[in-house]
């Protein structure tokens, strides 16, 4: 029967693919965990900014008399 598909010539191609998104999953992992780490710290940083853009503004309407109409 022509056409038909053997194991040995199944095989290599699909090892291949196989190696080859072993090593894509080798490298997106550690990225990905990495990328989430790195967010993270950015959400932490805003809220910082947040705390003190609130402090601060609090701090100037404090200081700036008020006026009256």
């Amino acid at each position: 029967m022509a056409g038909q598909a053997t194991l040995a010539t199944v095989a290599p191609p699909v090892a291949e693919a196989l190696i080859a998104t072993a090593a894509g999953l080798f490298a997106a992992i550690p990225a990905t965990a990495a990328y989430n780490r790195y967010i993270h710290q950015l959400d932490k940083l805003d809220a910082q900014y947040e705390v003190f853009m609130d402090e601060f503004t609090n701090i100037l309407h404090r200081q700036v008399p008020e006026t009256k109409p």
